[in-house]
């Protein structure tokens, strides 16, 4: 009797216990679910850069950042370099990737596989009929290289990046950042979204006058281009419809600070890296004919040919002061404006988008001097300054900064005021950002 009243117990503990049991995993199944669906619900823009946030280039995505992570719940940077490892400050729901990918000779060598891809062959043979160049073995060696390093960046984001109908990849760069979500979109039903700047656009900016990959991209992905110039050198260099593309310009926020007109002394300055196509050493050899006329110039950036600019410097007169800080922090360059007040901006670069550096000293209500390259002339025109020839002469370039040297107060007000105007009329970061991000919002709900 004892027996059979124990094997009642042990039955009954044995059917609360399975029943117990059976709960617990329809509770995790129940809270696996729920994590499942708030995790897909969570809006997450994934951005592809070359450094940001590591190092100091990039500097404009230091403003774009802080309006993505606003509009949405989580955003993951994907940098495909790491210049440095000093990480710059970013929001609290923004984490950072690191996608690294060197080219070394091994993977230059595995490049060469490339010609077995009909996407390889499908564009030969889209050079041949629409560019106007000769498929050298520089165009064979870009085009395997990029290739090959797309084809690694896309493999990463495929295994690291978890794809919801709530994520949309984001490339900066019209380059193999967005050539690796082409590949992606052809693979699978994803969001994205590219950028395209200046180098990223123009054939002329490469060694070889070419590109690659641009039909490919824009079969599969739309494009937001910082400049009008960009989209229109696009749709006839490229062969490709203009549908495409959006025009999403850049901004800069207000520095709520304003230059006083014609306060003494008359000060320069300019800001980029040096190189052969910034063509600063322009700005040098033009204040060598200021005659007497006391100019301060500040020039803030460095570069490779840094000893031709220091070259030219060293041969101005007394009366033409120079300060060559280098490369500096983004916001350390605003603050400096704020301190020189400076008069005039000059860029003479032979090739630009649409410089974020000129939509800076325009918040500030400085007028610009550029050359008429890229896209400058959406920016810069005879109201708030002066475009000079895409490339001018040292006299014209000078006889430009002694107009403004001998401009009287109320002239130069009225520059100063246009271009405050066309900042906060076409550059302001609020406004622009603000409407770029409602954008990319928008690819998650069609």
């Amino acid at each position: 009797m004892a027996h059979k009243k124990r094997y009642y117990v042990y039955k009954f503990v044995g059917s609360v216990l399975r029943l117990f049991f059976s709960l617990l995993r329809l509770i995790y199944s129940f809270c696996k679910g729920l994590f499942y669906y708030l995790c897909t619900m969570q809006k997450q823009v994934v951005l592809i850069t070359y450094g940001f946030p590591f190092g100091m280039g990039e500097a404009y995505l230091e403003s774009e950042i802080e309006y993505l992570c606003t509009q949405f719940e989580k955003v993951t940077i994907v940098p495909i370099h790491q210049q440095d490892n000093k990480l710059r400050k970013i929001p609290q729901n923004c984490d950072v990737l690191l996608c690294h990918i060197p080219l070394t000779k091994f993977q230059k060598a595995i490049a060469l596989w490339g010609v077995f891809s009909p996407l390889f062959w499908q564009e030969i043979k889209h050079i041949r009929n629409n560019y106007n160049v000769k498929i050298s073995f520089g165009i064979l060696s870009t085009l395997l290289i990029t290739l090959r390093q797309s084809r690694r960046i896309a493999r990463f984001l495929d295994t690291k990046i978890k794809r919801t109908h709530n994520t949309l990849f984001y490339a900066y760069w019209n380059t193999e950042c967005a050539i690796s979500l082409a590949l992606l979109k052809r693979k699978y039903e994803i969001k994205a979204v590219s950028r395209m700047h200046r180098w990223d656009i123009y054939f002329e900016e490469s060694d070889y006058l070419y590109l690659p990959f641009k039909k490919f991209i824009t079969d599969y992905i739309p494009i937001y281009s910082i400049s009008q110039d960009g989209i229109d050198y696009a749709v006839k260099k490229w062969h490709v419809k203009p549908s495409v593309f959006t025009l999403s310009r850049l901004g800069v926020v207000n520095h709520s600070v304003r230059i006083k007109p014609n306060s003494a002394p008359f000060s320069i300055v300019s800001c980029s890296s040096v190189y052969q196509t910034k063509r600063v050493q322009y700005i040098a050899e033009a204040l060598g004919k200021m005659g007497e006329r006391t100019i301060f110039w500040t020039h803030f950036g460095s570069g490779p040919t840094m000893d031709i600019l220091k070259n030219a410097v060293s041969k101005l007169p007394s009366n033409i002061r120079v300060q060559l800080p280098g490369f500096i922090p983004n916001t350390e360059v605003l603050n400096a404006y704020s301190e020189i007040q400076p008069h005039l901006f000059i860029n003479v670069s032979s090739s630009e988008g649409v410089p974020v550096s000129i939509m800076e000293a325009m918040s500030f209500g400085i007028p610009v001097l550029a050359t008429n390259v890229g896209g400058s002339a959406e920016i810069v025109n005879l109201q708030n300054g002066c475009l000079l020839p895409s490339h001018p002469n040292i006299d014209e370039i000078a006889s430009e900064i002694i107009r403004f040297y001998e401009m009287d107060a109320s002239e130069y007000k009225l520059y100063s005021d246009k271009a405050y105007e066309t900042w906060n009329e076409k550059y302001n970061a609020e406004k622009n950002f603000g409407s770029f991000v409602k954008m990319l919002d928008s690819h998650l709900s069609n």
